[in-house]
């Protein structure tokens, strides 16, 4: 093959997404091609937990006779607190040696930093390429990441998973976090705010959590994010009560693609995706029907989506309500389970009027374990979600009526789709083909 040829190849953003950073190191060290193409990739993401642990610098875990840390407990210097002389050091240590590196990276990675979280500050002024923040299972001192937003001028992508943010509680009212107005796409699952009282004594963390007042639900700022066009928000196993996120959403009205994953419906989010009057993909998640606070036929009709993926349960009379809701879908995706064999056919058969229908069945028992689909010439593609027992050999099915459909999966995130490696069923060959992974196995209609 030609160099030009590898260069093409090497730049696609394909072939360096499908490979991590270790293995693209490892290809850069075959000759000097590989090297200058794939250098500028290796170097876009800057990982700052691993980074601050292989430099050595100073943590702020405490152990001394009066604050002893162990696997289960470890205090942590107070971050309402001026820094030790040695954590100063250190610090002026860490930014002497940011600046060293050639290659300003685009993209921040901040997981597990909760030891460390006051070598952040030194992160805006050295990389003033940056562009993507990506923060997970951190616990955090509120100013050092409202710093960040503030001062990462080019910042187009936030996301903040998993994480906690401390404030003081002497304040009376949470602080909102104040999201940069260059932000294109924010995505906030799962983060907490703990408040505390004393702002001398170190912080307590027991089992990896800090110790604090009270802890309460992310807090947003009610301010237009005039190029912001992606919003992905969740809050799983809690009772949703943050009145300000609607009204964000109101003033929001240029977002497009919006995913909400929350325990419970809310009368409210759909009241709020009214206004947001640009939105042309909604992915909405919940575990439970509100069936005591929300009567579903004074649901307002949402005329902008196109494209929808929802979560639907065994109650079709709230189904068809919801899905009525959105009159111009031009693809809906469906996620369900198989407990009732006929509501699952009804509610195809139902939707057989959409110009592309994707599904996607879960297993977590079997229920059904043979599907006979009925015609529906616009299913486009079909996911069988395996559960912890279940194997692709005891899952039957039959989509001979479905003359468009293209893709047929079976997943399972807990272990491989098969104990054995699958035969291809004698009806399938000629018509199907069938690629193997151990968590996945597709079959592709063959081309006529």
């Amino acid at each position: 093959m030609k160099d030009s040829d590898w260069i093409v190849i090497l730049r696609l953003k394909e072939f360096s997404s499908y490979l991590n950073n270790s293995d693209l190191i490892q290809l850069s060290l075959e000759c000097k091609l590989f090297r200058k193409c794939l250098t500028p990739v290796i170097f876009s993401n800057f990982n700052f937990t691993p980074f601050a642990e292989i430099g050595c610098y100073n943590n702020c875990v405490i152990s001394n006779n009066e604050y002893k840390s162990d696997h289960n407990r470890t205090y942590i210097h107070n971050p309402f607190k001026p820094l030790s002389t040695d954590l100063d050091k250190s610090k002026a240590q860490f930014n002497f040696e940011l600046k060293l590196l050639h290659n300003k990276p685009k993209k921040l990675l901040v997981y597990d930093a909760d030891f460390y979280y006051h070598l952040l500050y030194d992160i805006p002024s050295v990389f003033t390429k940056l562009t993507t923040i990506i923060i997970s299972d951190s616990s955090l001192h509120y100013e050092i990441f409202q710093y960040l937003l503030d001062n990462v001028y080019c910042l187009n992508t936030l996301e903040l998973s998993n994480s906690i943010l401390i404030q003081s509680a002497q304040s009376p009212y949470l602080i909102p976090v104040s999201w940069s107005n260059s932000l294109k796409k924010l995505k906030a699952c799962n983060n907490k705010i703990v408040r505390i009282d004393d702002r001398q004594s170190n912080l307590l963390f027991v089992n990896g959590h800090v110790q604090g007042n009270s802890i309460d639900q992310l807090s947003f700022s009610l301010k237009c994010l005039p190029k912001l066009v992606y919003f992905e928000y969740q809050l799983f196993l809690e009772q949703f009560d943050d009145e300000n996120f609607w009204e964000f959403l109101k003033l929001n009205s240029q977002i497009r693609c919006l995913k909400i994953r929350v325990t419970e419906f809310h009368l409210e989010l759909f009241e709020a995706i009214q206004h947001i009057t640009c939105l042309s993909s909604l992915d909405l998640k919940f575990i439970a029907y509100n069936n005591f606070e929300v009567d579903y036929n004074d649901l307002p009709v949402i005329n902008s989506v196109a494209f929808l993926t929802i979560t639907l349960y065994n109650r079709p009379d709230i189904n068809d309500i919801i899905i009525d809701k959105f009159p111009n879908l031009a693809e809906l995706t469906v996620e369900m389970d198989s407990k009732d064999s006929y509501r699952l056919i009804n509610l195809t058969k139902r939707l057989s009027g959409l110009r592309c229908l994707n599904l996607k069945i879960k297993l977590e028992y079997l229920y059904i374990d043979d599907f006979d689909f009925p015609k529906l010439d616009n299913l486009k593609s079909l996911e069988f979600i395996l559960g912890w027992s279940i194997y692709l050999k005891e899952v039957i099915w039959n989509v001979d009526s479905c003359s468009n459909l293209k893709l047929v999966k079976f997943t399972n995130i807990y272990h491989c789709v098969y104990r054995d490696e699958p035969k291809m069923n004698p009806e399938l060959v000629g018509n199907w083909e069938i690629v193997y992974f151990p968590h996945k196995v597709t079959y592709y209609r063959a081309l006529r």
